[in-house]
């Protein structure tokens, strides 16, 4: 994908808010990123490095801003009226906010799930291929190998190998959003975001899909190689026990003087049991929010 190469700008501190500590190997770097509507600021000033091969969990009380920094990883703010998005999130040198950025291409290296799941109102195999074929993959046997690996790699394989042509909308909701996941890592994403997307599941389907990222963090193939490669996940949660099982690294986010900010971030462990911010003590000891 050929994205505009931008000159990173540097982090500053913002107000009171605690800055991000450095990641070794970051695969992404926001940089002052505000989320407005209508002009009022959504979110502001995010400074967070996500580090490359690792699972990052954004926790905080509703209206925070999580989920709107989380859409703007994606562009999925540019289809908002009256949204607007500055500063920068360097990826791999790009910057994904920058103008001109083609959103098609960012979305095949940056995947997105959704808190209900979303399968296309089609087949299990179409729901794959199609967007295979939207990618350039034009042999019907690599697309068709390619969906079978991406199903392997989400576990669905040998529930739904014997029903390809039924419509996914069968499916229960704990598969769909497999599915879903598939349909993601079907085009080997550089990242995957993903928005609360066991909130619709039972506790059975959910520990699944928690199992799932973390074996996709592993590494996962597909359109572009046959060789693993570590998965980069950002999830968006409520559930402070989730994050704590599943998250290498934690960010909270907080709303200070009516706007939503990250006040801090580090090691899953670290900010459970060592916050260094009085509003993350109380709020992952369940006292406030």
């Amino acid at each position: 994908m050929s994205l505009p190469v931008l000159n990173e700008p540097d982090l500053h501190l913002v107000g009171q808010v605690r800055p991000a500590p450095a990641v070794a190997h970051p695969l992404l770097r926001a940089c002052c990123v505000t989320v407005s509507y209508g002009g009022k600021p959504a979110v502001r000033d995010v400074e967070l490095e996500i580090a490359h091969g690792r699972i990052t969990a954004i926790i905080g009380p509703s209206g925070c801003g999580k989920s709107s920094f989380l859409a703007s990883l994606n562009r999925l703010t540019d289809l908002i009226g009256g949204c607007t998005v500055s500063g920068a999130a360097m990826l791999e040198g790009h910057d994904l906010l920058a103008p001109g950025v083609d959103p098609v291409a960012l979305r095949r290296r940056v995947g997105m799930i959704f808190q209900k799941p979303n399968p296309f109102a089609m087949s299990i195999r179409k729901n794959l291929e199609m967007p295979l074929k939207a990618n350039g993959v034009r042999g019907a046997a690599d697309r068709r190998d390619l969906a079978e690996q991406a199903l392997r790699d989400v576990g669905l394989w040998d529930e739904v190998s014997g029903r390809l042509n039924q419509s996914a909308l069968r499916l229960s909701g704990g598969q769909q959003q497999r599915l879903c996941i598939a349909r993601a890592v079907v085009l080997r994403p550089r990242l995957l975001l993903l928005d609360e997307p066991c909130s619709a599941l039972d506790p059975m389907a959910t520990q699944r899909i928690e199992e799932l990222l973390t074996e996709l963090r592993g590494g996962c193939c597909g359109l572009d190689s046959d060789e693993e490669s570590p998965l980069t996940q950002v999830v968006v949660t409520h559930n402070l026990a989730q994050a704590k099982r599943i998250a290498d690294d934690t960010a909270v986010f907080w709303v200070r003087e009516g706007c939503g900010v990250m006040i801090e971030s580090g090691p899953t462990e670290s900010v459970f049991t060592h916050p260094q911010e009085e509003e993350t003590r109380r709020y992952v000891s369940g006292l406030q929010g």
